[in-house]
């Protein structure tokens, strides 16, 4: 750098305010107040913090002039000594003048880094498709052969230094030397006239592997980990082909890792590596043995780190470098974050390298994995010797857990068997059925008439059982249910007892799970199916007059507002499309209990700090309220609240996750011992009731994250055991759960697993001891919730799975 010669700021450099940056990089930069960031697009040389008076100085170079000059012009406008500032900023110019920031104004560095060649145009004998990446040393773009074959070109810049040069020297020499095997095949290699340096190759058609990483983690199910791991084999197969050669990579990050379209969703398809630009030979003699070190900072060694710690020359590239180095790459490939939370602070990202361990998945938002965690963890040992010995060993440990894998799914995709529930749902349709031994009789016990409890839910299991066999002889059986339940809502047994603790102060008097406006909700829904405009808009009407005959104070969605929200989505989905029904009394409805719920939620701390609402899950708790939320907006149309993302950020933060499985404590508010215990599995305040919450956001949301929580509740439904076989809080609900995840994975092991908990949920009920309490509070065989009705229709709606619904939770297909 000459003090005379005119310099000058590329004329694409950007001098950006650090307060200006997106935050998550605001949080990884040390930067003081008013600081400035100073980066190019498309170069190679890393971004730079300056201070503000920096940035004005270096402002004056955005037209040539000599040093000299520009420090005499600030200083003059500042009113301060030049020979200060000089002294002051000479070595930050000469830095930047060193990195070519800073260059001579008749230099090309000085132009926009922009496409030497224009699209359409020719070289060679290739057309010119398009440009994909312009550096400030090297482009790269797409031809066409004549025979309409693409190809990939790697063309240096007529001005690139020598170390770039020599780069494309050892890059034809390794792909020389691999022969395609996990590469592209060199094609051809020479000069242009003007000096530029080129390989053209084989062209490799797919996407890098953080990409095809990423639509495989927003799959659900064991699928996506299965295919994970597939992906994980084929980069570790591809480096294993290029060590059995030799070859040290030295450059891995995950855009040099190209992965092919297999056209197999089940196979992401073969890897390709490329850019072998500081690739090296090791173990024999070799022109190519030493290299200059380079790569991604994230994903260097703990050997690299500690010589650049102690200021020492950094060890050359090898195999059990490499390896720590893939192992960081599938970490984030599995996870979508890196395996630390590094500062991007220079000596502070070192230390974490050489000292700190890989932060477990779960610290990622991502269900435990111990068996893949394991592996990595020992690949990525601080220390090379406590390392596989090869990388082959490491890729072997890889193979055989997704191997294990498919064993373990392969055992479960079985179809079940579920003797017990069928002969439960033979049973009910006989006594239940017009002449019948309980049709005859009628329901004695209070609650006589509920959804919950009593002839309602009877009315709504035939009317789903008649409408899954489009049986229109139970359907009408299920109208006469219905009938009943409207004229016996005056009895005095009708939604209450004492007995078990169903009592106008705790059930209240608005839940249509309890109370009068599930009546007239299930009666409009049997209705719709008749095709009977009458009764539907009498039963809508009387829905909405008794859903508003009281105040209530509760949010949830057995006992509070949300029940009444829940049920208005079912009734306008039921109607949506028919001209005859006027539905803008049941949106006005709707829409102003959501409004009113939301209003009210919206002054309540998060969730972990909530006083006013106590519990966790779907039936009584914040599970079922965002639930209720989601079913409302997706079928009014109504806008999302705008904290509801917030809300259901604040739920997933308090996920416990072990080994396949997530769960929730249901209860918010800390526990003693004699409650029992903190977790449950059924759908009232368990696992089961979360994944009907987790799949409807996935859906309406697209965050994979909600599919992940979704899997993980599921499993612990699946793995836990009860001594409950309903659908409140047994086996029934919980096969429910899997039900739902059936459709929402297409998944049929998911269909499998509902399958087997109706027979543990037919055979929890038939060994149930008789006449006991707690038989009389969790066993009441003729209810819907709480006894053989519920596991009857799970039973029938496992014939076709596809229309299966929670009841009078679950929005109908």
């Amino acid at each position: 750098m000459q003090m005379t010669e005119p310099m000058v700021l590329p004329i694409d450099l950007l001098i950006l305010p650090v307060q200006d940056l997106p935050e998550h990089v605001r949080q990884q930069v040390k930067a003081e107040e008013g600081d400035f960031a100073l980066t190019r697009p498309n170069s190679r040389t890393p971004s730079r913090i300056i201070d503000a008076a920096a940035a004005d100085l270096l402002k004056e170079f955005r037209s040539p002039v000599t040093i000299v000059e520009a420090v005499i012009r600030y200083s003059r406008e500042r009113k301060i000594d030049p020979e200060q500032i000089l002294e002051e900023a000479y070595p930050l110019l000469e830095r930047l003048a060193g990195s070519h920031l800073l260059v001579p104004s008749s230099s090309e560095e000085a132009k926009k880094i922009q496409a030497s060649l224009e699209v359409p145009s020719r070289f060679l004998e290739f057309e010119v498709v398009r440009c994909l990446q312009s550096l400030d040393d090297t482009e790269l773009y797409q031809l066409k052969s004549e025979d309409g074959q693409f190809v990939a070109l790697k063309l240096g810049r007529s001005d690139a230094r020598d170390h770039a040069l020599r780069m494309f020297d050892r890059e034809e020499a390794m792909l020389t030397r691999l022969h395609g095997e996990s590469t592209p095949r060199l094609l051809r290699s020479g000069k242009t006239d003007n000096g530029q340096r080129y390989l053209v190759m084989e062209w490799c058609p797919g996407q890098d592997c953080a990409t095809a990483a990423t639509h495989l983690r927003s799959q659900v199910g064991m699928a996506s980990r299965r295919r994970l791991l597939a992906l994980c084999s084929s980069i570790l197969e591809a480096y294993v082909r290029l060590h059995q050669k030799n070859v040290i990579h030295s450059d891995i990050h995950p855009r040099n890792v190209l992965i092919d379209n297999s056209g197999d969703p089940n196979h992401p398809g073969q890897a390709r590596i490329i850019d072998f630009g500081f690739a090296r030979i090791s173990g024999i003699e070799h022109e190519y043995r030493a290299a200059q070190r380079a790569g991604v900072a994230f994903f260097f060694e703990p050997e690299y780190a500690r010589a650049a710690l102690r200021k020492q020359p950094p060890p050359a590239s090898s195999a059990l470098g490499e390896q720590y180095a893939l192992s960081a790459l599938l970490y984030s490939l599995i996870t979508g974050n890196y395996y630390l939370d590094f500062s991007l602070e220079k000596e502070e990202m070192l230390r974490q390298i050489a000292e700190d361990p890989p932060l477990p998945f779960i610290r990622r938002g991502v269900s435990a994995w111990p068996e893949l965690e394991q592996i990595l963890a020992k690949a990525l040992s601080k220390h090379a010797s406590d390392r596989f010995l090869t990388l082959a060993e490491f890729a072997a440990a890889i193979n055989a857990l997704a191997q294990s894998q498919d064993v373990a799914i392969d055992e479960a995709v079985q179809p079940s068997a579920y003797p017990d529930a069928q002969q439960m749902l033979r049973s009910i349709i006989e006594r239940m059925d017009v002449g019948g031994s309980l049709f005859d009789a009628g329901i004695n016990a209070a609650p006589s008439v509920s959804v919950t409890y009593g002839s309602a839910g009877i009315a709504y299991a035939f009317y789903r059982i008649a409408c899954t066999r489009d049986d229109p002889h139970l359907l009408a059986t299920a109208d006469l249910w219905s009938a009943r339940s409207s004229k016996d809502v005056g009895r005095p047994d009708a939604f209450y007892s004492t007995e078990i603790e169903i009592t106008p102060e705790i059930v209240g008097r608005i839940s249509p799970y309890h109370t009068a406006s599930g009546i007239y909700a299930v009666q409009m829904l049997i209705a719709r199916a008749q095709g009977d405009l009458l009764t539907q808009q009498q039963a809508m009407e009387a829905f909405l007059l008794t859903a508003r005959q009281a105040p209530c104070e509760s949010l949830d969605v057995t006992l509070g507002r949300s029940g009444p929200l829940l049920a208005a989505s079912f009734l306008l989905n039921a109607i949506r499309g028919c001209k005859y029904i006027e539905a803008t009394p049941l949106t006005t409805f709707g829409n102003q209990v959501f409004e009113e719920i939301w209003a009210e939620l919206d002054t309540f701390k998060p969730i972990r700090e909530c006083k006013q609402i106590a519990y966790s899950g779907a039936a009584h708790g914040w599970a079922g309220i965002l639930f209720a939320t989601l079913n409302w907006c997706k079928v009014s149309g109504a806008p999302l609240p705008h904290t509801l993302e917030e809300r259901l950020d604040q739920l997933a933060r308090m996920a416990e996750h072990f080994g396949r499985c997530t769960r929730w404590k249901w209860s918010i508010r800390p526990m003693s011992a004699a409650q029992g215990s903190q977790y449950m599995a059924g759908w009232c305040n368990g696992s089961a009731g979360f994944v009907f919450l987790w799949t409807l956001a996935h859906r309406m949301l697209g965050q994979p994250e909600h599919s992940r929580l979704a899997e993980g509740a599921a499993y612990d439904a699946w793995e836990s055991e009860s001594p409950l076989g309903n659908l409140c809080c047994g086996y029934a609900g919980q096969a429910y759960a899997l039900l739902n995840m059936y459709k929402h994975s297409g998944e049929p092991v998911w269909l499998y697993r509902a399958q087997a908990l109706a027979q543990r949920a037919a055979r929890a009920i038939l060994d149930m001891p008789h006449g006991e309490t707690f038989q009389d509070l969790v066993l009441r065989g003729d209810s819907l919730y709480k006894g053989e009705v519920g596991v009857a229709l799970l039973t029938e709606e496992l014939n076709r799975p596809e229309y299966a619904a929670m009841p009078f939770f679950e929005l109908e297909s």
